[in-house]
């Protein structure tokens, strides 16, 4: 379900009610402890290497999972400004390919 729904955003859109939601829920908590992280490092709470690590998973993730892209832009707006603009960054310019399956 979960790879499935980050393939693209017609993978993600054909995902079974319970599957959506719990594939929402799932990237819900993703983002929360991303932007807890995000504001930590602004707050110089976080070792910055730990920061460098969790940015570089992050921005991967973002270009190789169309369905996270998808999946962001429309629950972009359950977070603040200031993270949702860093997100938005770290984004491709246009959306990537979809994943092959393995």
């Amino acid at each position: 379900m979960f790879v499935r729904g980050t393939q693209d955003k017609e993978s993600l859109e054909s995902l079974q009610a319970v599957d959506r939601l719990t594939f929402g829920a799932v990237m819900l908590q993703w983002f929360r402890i991303f932007a807890e992280m995000y504001y930590q490092q602004l707050e110089g709470e976080m070792d910055p290497r730990l920061w460098r690590e969790t940015e570089t998973i992050m921005r991967a993730q973002f270009h190789v999972r169309p369905g996270i892209q998808a999946w962001w832009r429309l629950n972009s707006h359950f977070f603040g400004e200031k993270f949702v603009n860093y997100v938005n960054q770290l984004m491709p310019k246009r959306p990537s390919e979809p994943m092959k399956d393995e």
